[in-house]
C-alpha cells in the first residue's frame, strides 16, 4: 500500500467510527491492522500516529501487542 492509500484507509475508519456503536470493535480492529501494516512498513511510530489520529503511545501499544 502506499502512503496516500494508507492515508486515506485511516480516514475512512475514522468517519466509520462514530456511525454505529455495535462497529466500533470491528472498527477498531481494522485501525489496528492498518497500524501493524505502517509498522511492518518501517514507519515512524509519530507519523503512523498522526495519519491514524492516535496518540504515539497507542501505537506503542499496538507494536508491543502485535510483538513488532
Amino acid at each position: 500500500m502506499t502512503l496516500e492509500l494508507l492515508k486515506q484507509d485511516c480516514r475512512e475508519e475514522g468517519r466509520e467510527e462514530g456511525r454505529e456503536e455495535g462497529r466500533a470493535e470491528g472498527d477498531a480492529s481494522r485501525q489496528e491492522k492498518v497500524v501493524v501494516n505502517m509498522l511492518k512498513a518501517g514507519m515512524e511510530e509519530a507519523v503512523i500516529a498522526s495519519i491514524a489520529e492516535l496518540s504515539i503511545a497507542e501505537v506503542q501499544k499496538i507494536r508491543k501487542k502485535n510483538n513488532l
